[in-house]
């Protein structure tokens, strides 16, 4: 190649120089591309931004939607519940209309407070004043009092036995007043 004649020289001088100028321009066309997928890249990232954003936004919102529905039936489940006059935990133990206990020891505690405004007990002494000094009714009236009212479980097994005797006692105090 050492051997190249003297006018073969302009000719390639011609070439390195068209290929420079189409080296430049291929340049700026890669860098022109480059700065295309930069400004498109870009312009995605804040679509997908702002797009996770909204989305974020719509999930908080359905979320809060679903604890405020929760909450509002944890509410209303806890105010169809009777809870312990004593101490506050869920009542297992109904004495009359506004009164339960979650079990015996706190029915004991608080029976003092209780005993003055019972429904249950004002019940059963009006019916036994009622009764007067009918000596027949004396087993049944004996029978109902041993029955703490205030012990009555959810089961109902101790309530059906109190309402049992009460409807005796109701008989027999109709039976009274018929033979009078």
């Amino acid at each position: 190649m050492c051997e190249m004649s003297n006018n073969d020289e302009p000719s390639l001088q011609a070439k390195i120089t068209l290929l420079t100028v189409e080296l430049e321009r291929m340049k700026q066309a890669h860098e022109q591309e480059i700065a295309e997928l930069k400004r498109t890249s870009d312009l995605m990232l804040c679509e997908m931004r702002k797009s996770m954003e909204n989305e974020k936004t719509r999930i908080a919102n359905e979320i809060r939607k679903q604890c405020e529905l929760e909450r509002l039936r944890c509410v209303e489940e806890a105010k169809r519940k009777q809870w312990c006059a004593s101490c506050g935990r869920e009542a297992q133990f109904y004495c009359c209309w506004n009164t339960s206990y979650c079990d015996y020891p706190c029915q004991q505690q608080h029976w003092s407070r209780h005993a003055a405004s019972c429904a249950q007990t004002r019940a059963n002494n009006e019916a036994s004043t009622a009764a007067g000094g009918m000596n027949s009714l004396q087993p049944v009236i004996t029978a109902a009092n041993s029955i703490n009212p205030l012990a009555m479980h959810a089961d109902g097994v101790s309530a059906q036995l109190y309402e049992s005797l009460v409807e005796l006692y109701a008989i027999c105090l109709w039976r009274a007043k018929c033979e009078r």
